[in-house]
């Protein structure tokens, strides 16, 4: 094996190779749709695990029949143009190619789009590819090559710019900090055209030619004019590699002035901010694009994203050192390293405090409801008792009335009866007076009245009282008046 076949297989590509074609089962390709993810770097690199993420992150419960296989062509580790030409010629990935079938193919940074680009027909004929992370895009990058869309990467310059002078009107000195690895000299060539337009209010120093034993004493050498642009920084002078992480660490222990960036991967590891471009949010971006075309959509009819989705994200505790108050950003920035707010410190207490409140507020709302059907009832009750009341009224109305027509029929027969009783005391009272002592003729047996007259009994009586006469003879009278007609035997008969 020779030292470029060493040198893959130490870069861990030749591992993942063959760990693809083990997982290459003929029989299992009918069923599982694949996706290659192509990176132009290195696992680890910060920038091209945050691609990966939104790419994971987008196809994450999407389909469980969707495979992607991650691939990376190392060249940050292993630059140049001899290493590049040769990747096609590895044998192990000419033997992934032919057995496995991929059904989009998604291209992270230039390195992996030239070479899709050069070799995709050949490799990959008639598969669709999505771009993503390309820097200094031009259509030309894409030659003959039709079956393919994707994410340009624009870099902010000038809003991260603009945003140095407002919040620094001081300082006028602007450090900027990049290696000469075609990628650095690719922004180099981006950044320069923005630099111009503000050559008036700012001057810019290049810090490029370096060693990384040199990094610490210049960059602590900087004072209150000065101002940090950390472009990119991933290999020195002498061609010694160093990761972002270790870069940004580097500048950041040595540095006492601010440093703003404009790629996420140095984000929350010592510069303040910017308007940053974000690899999850490339990655993102070209899965989505992806997923389209897996679901039917032809590439011609997804558009390339021209402008990168970047935002505007610091670092409060970078913002504190260097005295950057909230208010001074940008509208919908991005903040992390937040203190702890109000609510954060007192989290339980509000949320137990809220539950009480919920609970009485509970209490309060059901013994309202209580009341109101108790009130309702009552009010079903009371209308009762009134609908009650009115028939019972009713009721002893027409009883009333009854009482009053039998009291007054009862009066009217009383009166009757009191007539009758005075009309009979009348009587007594006459019959009274026939009781007592009448002067009476012995001859011819008249009554004399109170006025001195004298009448006939028959008539007296008959005036005083209700006696009614009949006139008839006695058997004395009739002997001693008629004895010649009458005799004694038949006037008993009669």
């Amino acid at each position: 094996m020779d030292l470029f076949s060493i040198r893959m297989m130490r870069s861990g590509f030749g591992i993942l190779v063959i760990c693809l074609l083990v997982s290459a089962d003929p029989a299992r390709a009918k069923a599982i749709r694949n996706v290659l993810v192509l990176h132009s770097y290195h696992q680890g690199l910060q920038w091209t695990d945050f691609i990966s993420s939104g790419i994971k992150k987008e196809f994450e419960n999407y389909d469980d029949s969707i495979e992607v296989h991650y691939n990376y062509l190392d060249t940050k580790r292993i630059p140049g143009e001899a290493y590049f030409k040769q990747l096609i010629r590895f044998e192990h990935y000419k033997n992934q190619l032919a057995n496995i079938d991929f059904e989009v193919i998604i291209a992270s940074d230039n390195n992996a789009l030239r070479f899709i680009v050069e070799n995709g027909d050949a490799l990959y004929p008639d598969v669709p590819v999505v771009f993503c992370g390309i820097n200094n895009f031009e259509q030309q990058m894409l030659k003959t090559k039709k079956n393919i869309t994707g994410v340009v990467e624009t870099i902010d310059y000038t809003d991260t710019l603009d945003l140095m002078l407002k919040l620094h009107p001081d300082r006028k000195n602007v450090w900027v900090v990049l290696d000469r690895t075609p990628t650095g000299i690719a922004i180099k060539k981006e950044f320069d055209i923005v630099a111009a337009l503000f050559s008036d209010r700012l001057e810019f120093i290049y810090y490029q030619d370096f060693t990384l034993s040199e990094v610490p004493e210049h960059i602590h050498g900087l004072g209150e004019n000065d101002i940090i642009y950390l472009l990119t920084f991933n290999r020195d002078r002498e061609g010694r590699f160093i990761s972002y992480s270790d870069g940004i660490q580097m500048i950041q222990q040595a540095s006492n002035v601010p440093i703003y960036g404009s790629w996420d991967f140095y984000f929350g590891r010592g510069i303040v901010g910017g308007m940053l471009t974000s690899g999850a949010a490339q990655g993102a971006e070209a899965a989505k694009m992806a997923k389209k075309i897996l679901e039917g959509t032809a590439v011609k009819d997804i558009p390339i994203l021209a402008k990168s989705p970047n935002r505007y994200m610091f670092d409060y505790n970078q913002m504190e050192r260097f005295g950057i108050g909230l208010s001074d950003l940008p509208k919908d920035s991005h903040v992390i390293n937040l203190p702890p707010s109000f609510m954060d410190l007192h989290k339980r207490g509000i949320v137990n405090a809220f539950a009480f409140i919920l609970i009485f507020t509970f209490i309060l709302s059901w013994r309202f409801f209580l009341q109101k059907r108790r009130q309702k009832a009552l009010i079903r009750t009371n209308l009762e008792l009134d609908r009650r009341v009115e028939l019972q009224t009713q009721t002893l109305a027409r009883k009333n009335a009854e009482l009053e027509r039998e009291i007054k029929e009862r009066t009217q027969i009383g009166k009757t009866l009191m007539e009758k009783k005075e009309s009979l005391e009348q009587a007594l009272s006459e019959v009274k007076i026939l009781s007592g002592l009448l002067p009476i003729c012995s001859s011819c047996k008249k009554i004399r009245d109170d006025r001195g007259y004298w009448n006939q009994i028959e008539s007296y009586i008959n005036l005083h009282s209700d006696a009614t006469f009949s006139h008839g003879i006695c058997p004395n009278c009739a002997e001693r008046l008629y004895p010649d007609l009458f005799e004694e035997g038949e006037l008993d008969k009669d």
